[in-house]
């Protein structure tokens, strides 16, 4: 009988849950890795509400002086990118998705974290 899956934090939205769902159905997390997953969701549910405040406001906004300026939304989206890669780093989660090519020192890297987190084999190769 395979293991159950833990279940989301409650407070996810939809973004965050689809998050949580795809890394625990790939990887096997262990209790204390747990939170750090879910702050992941959390960061990704917080970017999903700044890009629609972000499609509501613009790019530009006005500034004090009434001179055009970069929306303040886009520096903290910029940093929840980044707090998104520090966890999944801390969490040791393979980039699979990067459109770049890997060094092989990359690829290594990759192999051994799929070994740690025991990468569930879909048969999509």
């Amino acid at each position: 009988m395979p293991a159950r899956k833990p279940p989301a934090p409650a407070d996810l939205t939809a973004e965050g849950r689809a998050l949580w769902r795809a890394v625990v159905a790939t990887y096997e997390l262990r209790a204390d890795e747990l939170p750090l997953l879910a702050e992941m969701a959390r960061t990704v549910d917080d970017l999903a509400l700044m890009r629609a405040a972000l499609a509501e406001t613009g790019a530009v906004v006005e500034g004090s002086k009434g001179q055009p300026r970069p929306n303040p939304l886009l520096g903290e989206m910029r940093g929840s990118r980044l707090v998104l890669a520090r966890l999944a780093g801390q969490l040791g989660l393979p980039d699979e998705g990067a459109a770049t090519s890997k060094t092989p020192a990359q690829r290594r890297a990759s192999k051994a974290a799929r070994a740690r987190w025991g990468a569930v084999d879909d048969g999509a190769a």
